[in-house]
């Protein structure tokens, strides 16, 4: 049974800055704290439909390394990302709504699908995951309200 956690923030950002941050990986380990790297698998090393993305994530204590690819993208509106190399399948989808020109609407789906024994745990996932995506958008929403897209581009600390 597929657990979806779902998060919504508002950012007073336009969409196209939200959006340029969102579709582009390389950017993620600096606001999403489950995520030390991103490279692309593909070429060319870009956001479309099929690209693939290796990421590296730390999950208790160990780096733990995975592939997404990106099953739908629409630019400036929604990206989906997929991955089924884990002890958890999961879907995120990132869909943005302009809400005034300055200000966009984001809401994040997490839709986890536990393999195997990692079933029994899917409720305490979902709760963490809820935690940690709050506290992930806390972190994006702070770094483009002030406009710091410096700190977005460089190596993640």
């Amino acid at each position: 049974m597929a657990l979806h956690v779902k998060t919504n923030v508002m950012i007073n950002v336009p969409v196209a800055k939200m959006f340029r941050v969102l579709s582009d990986p390389m950017r993620l380990p600096h606001w999403c704290s489950r995520i030390s790297s991103a490279q692309w698998v593909t070429q060319p090393d870009r956001m479309q439909k099929g690209a693939e993305i290796l990421f590296t994530a730390r999950v208790l204590g160990r780096e733990v390394p995975f592939t997404c690819e990106v099953e739908y993208y629409r630019l400036n509106q929604t990206l989906v990302l997929r991955s089924t190399d884990t002890a958890f399948d999961f879907e995120t989808i990132y869909d943005v709504f302009a809400q005034t020109p300055t200000t966009t609407r984001m809401v994040l789906h997490s839709i986890i699908e536990p393999n195997g024994s990692a079933r029994l745990a899917g409720p305490l996932v979902a709760r963490a995951i809820k935690m940690a995506d709050r506290w992930d958008l806390a972190r994006l929403t702070a770094l483009l309200e002030r406009a710091d897209l410096e700190s977005l581009e460089r190596a993640p600390q």
